[in-house]
């Protein structure tokens, strides 16, 4: 098999934007992939690779598994409930149980590879498959290894060993940006201490681990007015938070700051991976 990370090295650098926070970048030679190879479709969304090492390719029109020569696609099917909800992928994520959760324009599926098929949740299912919203939903796993589906406006949903769902009420007070009002969870992460940060548009939230419910707020409404997209830490224990087309932050939590990293422009920070080749250290965004 071939070094599937190097399609998915080529994907973020490409795909996504970088930027090097340190100088004689190495040299790197990409193959690509297309349509012309098997891909169901040239608008990649998402990638993961599993634990045996294939690689997952959540795009416009499918999902792709690609063992470094053959891709297998998936697809929805109206007449097969076991078939993923939707084939507009968003979002993967890998969870530590080896099951792969997939965000879609219209819902959630979770696949389970030793059986061959998907769970779902959408607005359209009933309880307990039922979600408020269907697109962009955000997958957070927890310390204990449950699943919480975010992004769903004022409550949030943890997944259950059966795969059903227990909706949980959120307590962040509603706030207005850019005309809209907004409330809950957009995403949360945890860092290395354990401590879970939640997301919202120019909010973040330090949240009971339990309930999910905030224990503190960090409004940033006086220093960005767009939503932050991801957060992230590096390996000196510095918070990051990526923002749509207002740049990188740096978060001090315990002086109550939002610091924006100069050197780079303002652009759309999807998501922050730290990097390491012959012993020099990288921070992309």
């Amino acid at each position: 098999m071939r070094k599937l990370w190097q399609y998915f090295f080529a994907w973020l650098l490409l795909g996504n934007g970088a930027y090097a926070a340190a100088q004689d970048f190495p040299e790197l030679q990409f193959d690509h992939i297309t349509t012309k190879d098997g891909l169901s479709s040239d608008a990649v969304n998402s990638i993961i690779e599993d634990k045996p090492g294939f690689l997952w390719i959540g795009t416009a029109n499918g999902l792709n598994r690609y063992d470094g020569y053959r891709f297998r696609q998936y697809y929805h099917n109206d007449a097969d409930s076991n078939s993923i909800i939707n084939n507009e992928i968003q979002e993967l994520y890998y969870d530590s149980k080896g099951r792969i959760w997939i965000s879609t324009e219209d819902g959630v599926s979770c696949f389970l590879p030793d059986q061959n098929r998907f769970i779902n949740y959408n607005s359209k299912l009933p309880h307990p498959y039922h979600l408020r919203i269907n697109s962009s939903a955000r997958i957070y796993e927890d310390g204990n290894g449950y699943i919480w589906i975010c992004n769903q406006e004022n409550v949030i949903y943890r997944v259950s060993d059966n795969y059903t769902l227990e909706e949980k009420e959120l307590t962040m007070s509603p706030f207005t940006l850019s005309g809209l009002s907004w409330s809950g969870l957009f995403n949360i992460f945890r860092d290395r201490d354990g401590k879970e940060w939640g997301y919202r548009q120019n909010r973040i939230y330090l949240l009971d681990k339990q309930t999910k419910k905030a224990i503190q707020t960090f409004d940033f409404s006086a220093i960005i007015n767009s939503p932050i997209l991801k957060m992230g830490q590096d390996k000196d224990g510095n918070l990051w938070a990526g923002t749509w087309n207002n740049g990188l932050f740096r978060f001090f939590p315990g002086r109550h700051e939002l610091l924006q990293v100069k050197s780079l422009p303002k652009k759309v920070i999807a998501n922050c991976v730290e990097w390491k080749f012959r012993e020099q250290q990288w921070w992309y965004a």
